[in-house]
This record gives C-alpha cells, sequence and structure tokens, in this order.
C-alpha cells in the first residue's frame, strides 16, 4: 500500500523557520527510514514540508504494513523527541540533516530551461536574494530546542489527515487493529 499522513503544522502568520526544514529531512533519512523501510519493510519512506503553506507529510510506499505505520506515523513527536534527547545537543544525524537540507536548495545548479521558471516562482512568492540567504542561515544555526520546538507542533499537529492507497485485505486488518478509516472504492 501507500499511505500518507500529514497536515497543517504552521498556520497563516505563523514564523517558519528553516530547522523546520531540517527536522523534515532528519525524519525522512532517519527515523522514518529506520521504521518503515529497514523494520517494517516498506520500500520506502518520505517527508514533504512546505514551507508556503506550512504542511508537513509522511509517507511510506510499497508498504506492507498499513497499521505499523500508522503507529509509526502517531509515536513520531515522542520518537523525535527522545532521538534529539539521548544525542545530547545535535548529532552527526542531525548536522547530516543541516547538509542535506542545504543541499536541497544548493545542490546543483539549474538547468537553462529551468531558470525563468525558478525566477518567476521567487518573484511570486515574493523572495529576495536576502531572504533566501536568511532561510539558509537559519538552516545552519538549526540547534536542538528547534527539533523539540518540531516535536511539540507535531504533537499537537492541526487538522491531520491520513490517505491510503492499498488492497482491501490491509485496509481490513487496520481497521481491526483500531484505526478509524473510512473506505473509498474507486471506479
Amino acid at each position: 500500500c501507500h499511505c500518507g499522513g500529514g497536515g497543517l503544522l504552521y498556520k497563516a502568520g505563523d514564523i517558519v523557520h528553516g530547522s523546520a526544514a531540517v527536522v523534515s529531512q532528519y525524519l525522512k533519512r532517519g527515523y522514518l527510514y529506520e521504521q518503515l523501510r529497514l523494520q517494517r519493510g516498506a520500500y520506502g519512506a518520505m517527508t514533504s514540508f512546505d514551507v508556503q503553506d506550512g504542511v508537513f507529510v509522511m509517507l511510506s510506499y510499497r508498504d506492507p504494513n498499513l497499521a505499523e505505520t500508522l503507529k509509526v506515523y502517531s509515536n513520531t513527536p515522542t520518537a523525535l523527541n527522545e532521538n534529539i534527547q539521548r544525542s545530547n545537543g545535535l548529532g552527526s544525524e542531525a548536522e547530516d540533516a543541516i547538509i542535506g537540507t542545504i543541499g536541497a536548495i544548493d545542490g546543483s545548479a539549474p538547468q537553462p530551461n529551468e531558470v525563468g521558471w525558478l525566477s518567476l516562482i521567487q518573484w511570486l512568492h515574493n523572495e529576495s536574494p536576502e531572504i533566501r540567504q536568511n532561510w539558509r542561515n537559519s538552516i545552519l544555526d538549526t540547534k536542538q530546542g528547534d527539533f523539540v520546538a518540531f516535536a511539540e507542533r507535531l504533537a499537537a499537529w492541526r487538522m491531520p489527515s491520513v490517505a491510503v492507497v492499498s488492497s482491501p485485505a490491509s485496509f481490513q486488518k487496520a481497521a481491526s487493529e483500531g484505526f478509524q478509516l473510512e473506505l473509498i472504492t474507486l471506479p
């Protein structure tokens, strides 16, 4: 099955610090990868965080354990807090997440046919070079407390939702384990 869980972490007007993108990267490459891919056999796990609208999503694909995945998603705030407290500061995984987040922004130069599109998007979002540099600086300035703050936001999630593409058997198994899911059969 394919399973996505997510929702609004930041409401309109909230200031989003670059550390939120770092924690998203940390969860994707660390906790979710270990829990879903390595321990539970999903083909992959990822996160998506949209800075513009404040939505954070956790996703798994080709996942044989829907109910277990939903438990992992709901345990993410606790696990994030425990992992970051255990490392007593920013450990190497968190530092790797900072590097990965910067790499996602500045990795490779855009293709010539992408430059105009990127410029248009930056102009529409009112992103000046100064704003983009401040974003990079806030990523590089990520601290342990930023991870804790993200975990707290995740624990107090606004409007979480789950969407699943699955076989009926996997869906029924998750429902039998107490998850309240609404089955919608597509034509």
